[in-house]
């Protein structure tokens, strides 16, 4: 199905105490939650809702634009090895640390405010290609804890702003989220970065997705997010192809000033794509399958998957989002011998339209969607391949965005004529 305007990067809500298992936990498959965190770049065609002081109060959050958090990627990671090496942090680690908790105290002022430093401890998380990501733990109470995410640079020297996502769309977002069960308490947004409730939970790796008790919960998830989620006045039409036309504004046709590699302007020039005229096209095929417009994640990849032992489910997709889910089984390095077989996403769809209609699906159902979810995997190609060139004109993330886009845009020509044609089954 079509994308309505995405989500961010909120987690699924959970009624247990918060606890985070360090990696290499042991991940049971009985009496579990699987949570899924929501995408990162929401739609431009959210209405804006955040207010232009820097200080602005909500019935339920707090936005501060007076507030930035600026990290530099390569100190951060040279004074992380310095820190582990010595067993102390050194003084970049603990202002970094420092200036976290004046954020974490600032967004729980009403019972974090008069906690020191060394009552709240910090924690990075890795992994994440556009945002950084940090836990705030309190001492006082270890069971109380939130997650700060700090966005990367989107200002030009020029002081304008490139940034790929609708930051004020995502209050939108975040408290519909919530609202609807699928998501933590969003407590606001700060010039940079945001505030958010932390789940329980170990991250997916690509190969637990693959497998039926784990594919089953996010199935089942995503059907909960597509059946429940409405955001009001915002209009219903496909976000995806918004977006994407918004990051063409910003790489002007055949500019490859800013690659540095002259075997990828190679490799470009052979692939020979031309991405607005397909842009032109895909829309035009996808829009004949008549699909509903509904509101989806977008970003349903394994490291985007939480797991909660204690409570079995997944806590976070339609067309878009089921071919993209089958995309992300590639992993962040493209491995296509890993994309889900047809057995494999028979398995899934069928929990995925259990779940969604409360029924069992006919075949009928079920080969329509396995039709339209690989439809769809051509939008995914699209999406990120034009994603990728964005990100490599604007971003400021130690990252070979250009290749991971020559990679996805080579993988939408080599299927595209197959899926094209790939006719729908009728009744």
């Amino acid at each position: 199905m079509n994308a309505a305007p995405p989500a961010h990067e909120q987690l699924k809500k959970s009624n247990k105490r918060h606890h985070t298992p360090e990696v290499g936990e042991s991940h049971p498959t009985h009496d579990a939650t699987l949570h899924i965190p929501a995408f990162e770049s929401p739609s431009h065609s959210l209405e804006k809702v955040a207010q232009s002081e820097d200080v602005a109060n909500s019935a339920s959050y707090l936005i501060r634009n007076d507030i930035e958090m600026v990290v530099d990627e390569d100190e951060e990671t040279r004074e992380e090895a310095a820190s582990k090496e010595s067993g102390h942090p050194t003084p970049f680690i603990q202002q970094r640390d420092h200036k976290l908790k004046d954020i974490a105290r600032t967004f729980r002022s009403e019972d974090w405010a008069g906690l020191g430093d060394d009552q709240l401890a910090i924690r990075k998380y890795t992994g994440g290609l556009s945002n950084k990501l940090y836990r705030c733990t309190s001492l006082v109470d270890p069971h109380q804890k939130i997650l700060i995410r700090v966005t990367g640079s989107s200002t030009q020297e020029d002081g304008s702003d490139v940034s790929l996502a609708d930051r004020d769309g995502e209050l939108l977002v975040f408290q519909a989220v919530y609202k609807a069960g699928l998501g933590p308490k969003f407590y606001g947004k700060y010039k940079n970065g945001c505030v958010y409730g932390h789940v329980d939970g170990v991250q997916l790796t690509i190969e637990e997705v693959h497998k039926p008790e784990y594919a089953a919960l996010i199935a089942k998830r995503l059907a909960q997010w597509h059946a429940k989620m409405e955001i009001p006045d915002v209009a219903r039409e496909p976000a995806w192809s918004l977006l994407v036309r918004k990051w063409l504004d910003l790489i002007p046709k055949n500019d490859l000033s800013h690659v540095q590699r002259e075997e990828q302007k190679e490799e470009w020039a052979a692939l020979g794509i031309d991405v607005v005229k397909e842009m032109d096209e895909l829309e035009a095929m996808l829009a004949s399958l008549n699909t509903p417009v509904t509101f989806c994640h977008n970003d349903v990849q394994p490291m985007n998957c939480i797991y909660d032992k204690e409570s079995n489910t997944v806590g976070f997709i339609e067309g878009w989002d089921l071919g993209n889910h089958f995309c992300e089984h590639t992993g962040f390095d493209l491995d296509w011998t890993k994309f889900p077989s047809r057995e494999k996403q028979m398995f899934f769809l069928t929990r995925y339209l259990e779940a969604f209609l409360e029924r069992q699906p006919t075949e009928l159902e079920l080969e329509r969607a396995y039709v339209e979810a690989n439809k769809f995997t051509l939008a995914s190609h699209l999406y990120w391949g034009i994603w990728g060139l964005a990100q490599a004109k604007v971003s400021d993330i130690d990252y070979d965005f250009f290749q991971y886009s020559l990679r996805r845009l080579t993988m939408y020509t080599k299927t595209k004529a197959a899926l094209y044609t790939l006719p729908m089954p009728q009744a």
